[in-house]
């Protein structure tokens, strides 16, 4: 260990003793703080849980990321709580000793923390010298990177006697472990060790420990097993020998059954196959056979986006309800998403109402779940707890759906997380219908080959010991789809309503929420007067009442909707959520120029399902409309003339777009997708206000890439999560939304659907995980600029035990009133937005007008 050269002349006072260096403080149930757990059993707990976690990974996996030591270095995460500034905080807090009659911390300075990292930062100076890896991995532990400013011996820590205390307790946690410090190899594998240390101290700090004030070295195994059980770690019981059949209820397609007998090992798989022909179900067989194997220990399926990932729940259902053995009590522990979150228990961060009791990121943890790319992602970049996502992914199938060439910007963040998913012993399968030769390699890593437009499709390749092979299973029939560009709104809504009158199922997709409600405001009241159906789905309806609006119009457009459809016309209006997930079956599709890549998903929505074909009228014609702006004024002033559009899309790449799509008038697929798509991402020389749009799209690029850099290196300040993962970085926040009937006072507020909870503090941790759940269900998440007034921590206290109150203003959740008009206010009636006016209703969602009356 390093030591710094004492001042000549100085004196020390001695250090505590090690049996009276506490960790924590607990609470009994007349209020008194005592002292809890000392420091050496609360970091041979910690060890003792790091070493079961690692014992659920294969042996190949643990000897190259997981070795033998892993558990020495969780155990030593909390070293530099052996300190005078954390034990005078400790005995300060408890009902007893007098500090000032304690030498040992009479001239500590407890303000000083910040100034030394707090014990994690003196946890990182003990080690920096010997073991930078171990240093860099226990500085880490909750979450961020301290600033180092004190060496191991630094008078402002204890000097030299406390050196000593925080020696003797590495002499003996190597004593109980038996074990030395492993090689770290890479920052892959340090970033995976930090998050099993940091996993690791959360489930040593859960509810079988919080309490304790003395115990048992004999029974902390027993205690150990029982912490990890409750925090939803147990191994799959997988059944073996299942066919495809008999997990998915028909016979695998050629492309399917090419793609699954192709993997074999972990390695890197791209499926890019034409929508609809199944990927999901591939991808889900490959992984079960990796599971089989044994080469695997859990999936984690990444969508584009939360309202994506939630559509997956049910069919990830399904096939966990088929390959994991019937065992009910270990099944609870193993269900994806929600279910596992409030079965399970974790301490720290992982607590009700703290940051990681979030399901969009404790599921990235579970053994089987389907979340979003961004929390994937997030595990490459330097920001907090992004190495505990790390540990998440490790050993995984890792499945990347809709992995699209249009944003440039998470592609660069794609091609580390692939890497580093190599790297930790995960199958990498990802799957696309709109993938681009180019960013297929960078994905791969296999350099920047010329763009070939005749490259087989579909396609299927593999990267493993890298080596890659390639094979071209056969494709479906080909299936012709009429195109236009239509820049009149006027000759779109009257092709609309006279389609709708001959019975038409019509799809409309605008880019933003603020255009999808417009354009239902506009036929909402015809559609009354003529007996048209209209619908309107996004993503600013509270996540229950956006379930029941899905499962309505699925219904209606879905394969169970033929009997349906001759009944009348329909219009469904909505987002992004339209594309991508759910099964719907249009007749007709209007939809705002966007990238080719999402033109081509949203075109898979036409004429889905053959079964519907006998039932169309007669007059409906497969056709896609592309709402496009006024090129004269695109080509004026570029940034703004797309609208709202050019805020979720970068605009080089729509206007890249319309320069392919205005020339067409039929695409047929599968073959046109390959040419349009790598026509459109071809490299292209431009000249005036469209070299500037092409220039901002490759400045964007590579400040990202020198981000994600970065990122990798671990090193530097540690950013928060709210770091942009697209080309749109505008950042949301939740708003719960509570009617003007509630009463924060007696801590009874009546939600959006009617129900009436009690918030009070004093509720027990299941009624807490309860209310939790039902108050998630109702939030909403909008851009900042558009939600309530941010409010105070003081102002929010009362929903701290339910929610996370998040540190950034701009992410930090809202809470308003609704009175019976649908206007939101403030607690005080006050004008809630200086800019907008913001309303609610079932039928429209989350409103948000200008107040000089623009609608956004």
């Amino acid at each position: 260990m390093y030591f710094k050269k004492q001042t000549e002349g100085t004196t020390e006072t001695e250090a505590l003793p090690l049996e009276l260096c506490y960790a924590k403080t607990v609470q009994d149930e007349d209020g008194c703080i005592s002292f809890g757990l000392p420091v050496l059993f609360h970091c041979i707990i910690v060890g003792e849980v790091a070493r079961i976690l690692v014992s659920h990974f294969s042996q190949a996996q643990r000897d190259s990321i997981f070795p033998s030591g892993v558990a020495l270095v969780a155990a030593c995460h909390d070293i530099g709580k052996i300190n005078p500034l954390f034990m005078k905080k400790i005995y300060q807090s408890v009902s007893g000793p007098d500090v000032s009659n304690i030498p040992a911390l009479q001239d500590a300075r407890i303000e000083m923390e910040k100034e030394t990292g707090h014990h994690s930062g003196v946890s990182q100076a003990f080690f920096e010298q010997d073991y930078p890896y171990v240093a860099l991995i226990v500085g880490r532990h909750h979450g961020y990177n301290p600033q180092l400013t004190v060496l191991a011996d630094d008078p402002i820590i204890g000097g030299k006697s406390w050196l000593v205390r925080r020696l003797q307790l590495l002499d003996q946690l190597k004593m109980h472990f038996q074990e030395s410090f492993p090689t770290i190899s890479s920052v892959f594998q340090a970033s995976a060790v930090a998050g099993l240390v940091t996993v690791s101290d959360w489930i040593g700090s859960g509810t079988v420990f919080q309490n304790l004030k003395s115990i048992e070295i004999e029974s902390i195994g027993r205690l150990v097993q029982e912490a990890v059980r409750k925090a939803g770690f147990i191994e799959p019981k997988i059944r073996k020998g299942l066919s495809f059949k008999e997990i998915f209820g028909f016979m695998p397609r050629e492309t399917q059954q090419s793609f699954f007998e192709m993997v074999n090992r972990p390695g890197v798989y791209i499926l890019e196959a034409l929508m609809g022909e199944g990927k999901t179900e591939a991808a889900l067989y490959g992984a079960y056979k990796m599971l089989e194997n044994g080469f695997s220990k859990g999936i984690y399926f990444a969508l584009p986006t939360k309202l994506t990932s939630e559509k997956m729940y049910e069919r990830m259902q399904e096939f966990l309800d088929s390959v994991l053995d019937d065992d009910e009590a270990k099944k609870l522990y193993l269900l994806h998403g929600s279910s596992w979150l409030f079965e399970t228990e974790f301490g720290e961060e992982g607590m009700v109402g703290q940051s990681w009791f979030d399901s969009s990121k404790r599921k990235i943890l579970a053994p089987f779940a389907v979340g979003t790319l961004d929390q994937a992602l997030l595990s490459v970049l330097n920001v907090k707890h992004g190495f505990v996502r790390s540990f998440g992914l490790a050993g995984k199938v890792v499945i990347l759906d809709e992995i699209h060439s249009y944003d440039a910007y998470t592609g660069t963040l794609v091609q580390f997380l692939v890497k580093e998913l190599e790297m930790l012993g995960c199958t990498v399968i990802l799957l696309s219908a709109t993938l681009t030769l180019s960013k297929k390699n960078e994905i791969l890593g296999i350099g920047l080959d010329e763009c070939c437009s005749n490259e087989p499709y579909p396609l299927i390749t593999k990267k493993a010991d890298e080596k890659l092979k390639s094979i071209a299973p056969k494709g479906p029939d080909e299936n012709v789809c009429a195109v236009r560009c239509e820049s009149s709104m006027e000759e779109v809504s009257e092709q609309v309503r006279q389609a709708t009158l001959d019975g038409s199922q019509v799809l409309w997709i605008e880019n933003t929420v603020g255009e999808a409600q417009s354009v239902f405001k506009q036929f909402a009241a015809w559609c009354g007067e003529v007996g048209v159906e209209i619908g309107l789905v996004h993503s600013r309806f509270p996540t229950q009442r956006r379930n029941e609006l899905e499962n309505y119009w699925v219904g209606l457009f879905g394969k169970q909707g033929t009997d349906q459809r001759a009944k009348m016309g329909r219009l469904l209006i909505g987002t992004q959520v339209l594309e991508q997930s759910l099964d719907i079956d249009a007749d007709l599709l209007i939809t705002k120029l966007a990238p080719t890549d999402m033109l081509l998903q949203r075109m898979g929505r036409l004429w889905r399902h053959p079964a519907n074909n006998a039932v169309r009228p007669a007059s409906s014609t497969k056709e896609m409309i592309i709402l496009v702006p006024d090129i004269a004024e695109v080509e004026c002033c570029p940034e703004i003339g797309f609208g709202p559009s050019g805020a979720i899309y970068a605009p080089y790449v729509l206007w890249r777009t319309y320069q392919e799509w205005k020339q067409q008038d039929r695409i047929s697929i599968p073959s046109d997708i390959r040419p349009i798509l790598e026509r459109t991402y071809k490299e292209q020389g431009e000249a005036g206000a469209i070299a500037r749009l092409k220039s901002e799209v490759e400045k964007k690029r590579s400040d990202l890439h020198r981000f994600a850099l970065n990122g990798m290196a671990l090193q530097g300040e540690t950013r928060t999560e709210s770091v942009s993962t697209r080309y749109s970085d505008i950042p949301t926040c939740p708003v719960l939304l509570i009617t003007s009937q509630s009463h924060l006072r007696s801590f009874t507020i009546h939600l959006l659907d009617g129900s009436v909870v009690d918030v009070s503090p004093d509720n027990v941790t299941e009624t807490k995980k309860k209310l939790t759940k039902q108050l998630m269900q109702m939030l909403i998440h909008v851009p900042y600029y558009i939600a309530p007034r941010v409010q105070t921590n003081k102002e929010l206290s009362w929903i701290k035990p339910f929610l996370y109150i998040s540190e950034d203003e701009k992410e930090r959740i809202r809470l308003a009133t609704i009175d019976e008009s649908g206007s939101i206010r403030t607690m005080g009636n006050l004008d809630t937005n200086d800019i907008y006016d913001l309303f609610y209703t079932p039928v429209l969602g989350y409103v948000a007008n200008k107040k000089m009356g623009d609608i956004w």
